[in-house]
């Protein structure tokens, strides 16, 4: 046992070749997936029926309120049935935006 205690105490150090971290270094590079670009083709048309509702909204309800008498009265635009979702969506799309900025901020991306 003296033996064998003798040659599993010795440490020899194990050293890569030379050359070794340049060529694993060069095959990760060549194998590194092109990345993922961003999906445009469903951003867009979400943004442009976002905008589409934030104007339409408005113009419906005033189009709704002139209708009605000759002068707008802006405290029926709360008792829209579609006033609270709209309004609650509206200010998640404000909070998301507010924390996304906060944190490219934080993190030194922002441009």
């Amino acid at each position: 046992m003296d033996e064998l205690d003798r040659i599993l105490s010795e440490d020899e150090g194990l050293e890569p070749s030379l050359g070794f971290t340049e060529r694993v270094m060069d095959a990760v590079q060549e194998e590194r997936p092109e990345p993922i670009a961003f999906p445009w083709a469903r951003f867009v048309p979400a943004v442009i029926a976002a905008l589409v509702i934030l104007v339409g909204f408005p113009m419906f309800i005033t189009r709704e309120a002139l209708m009605n008498s000759p002068q707008i009265d802006y405290s029926q635009w709360l008792e829209h049935p579609l006033a609270m979702p709209l309004g609650i969506a509206c200010a998640a799309m404000v909070g998301s935006w507010f924390v996304m900025r906060m944190s490219m901020r934080m993190a030194g991306g922002a441009r």
